[in-house]
């Protein structure tokens, strides 16, 4: 997860806002936290800037979809393609560079991160419940 506020490309360092609970006035402040980032290719679409449409082939395509041939020929031609939403068409991402990181930081960061996805989960768990 990487939901920059701002990006330093010179100085390879990037700002993440988080709430973050402060215990002397019980109150819950935005934060930013600035934190050294390295430049990746995406992980999400291999650099390429763009992903076919998961409504497409998000839950996976098997042979005989590609016995239609004009399926097939649309599909590899990149007629499904969307602009990644990762990289936004940049080929690149930034990463944490956790080395040059304040370690707080992180900290800070990290626990934010799991609360939210240990959240989604309970959601998710919940709707499959029925609540």
């Amino acid at each position: 997860m990487s939901n920059f506020k701002s990006v330093n490309h010179r100085a390879r360092t990037a700002v993440i806002t988080i709430p973050v609970y402060h215990e002397d006035t019980d109150d819950v402040v935005d934060t930013d936290f600035t934190v050294a980032v390295n430049v990746v290719v995406c992980t999400r679409c291999d650099g390429r800037g763009s992903i076919v449409n998961p409504s497409v082939d998000g839950h996976g395509l098997g042979r005989e979809d590609f016995e239609d041939e004009d399926f097939a020929e649309a599909y590899w031609g990149g007629h499904f393609d969307i602009c990644c939403p990762t990289c936004h068409g940049n080929n690149i991402e930034y990463v944490i560079d956790e080395e040059r990181t304040d370690p707080k930081a992180l900290h800070e960061i990290y626990d934010y991160w799991e609360g939210m996805r240990l959240h989604r989960a309970e959601v998710e768990a919940e709707k499959r419940f029925g609540a």
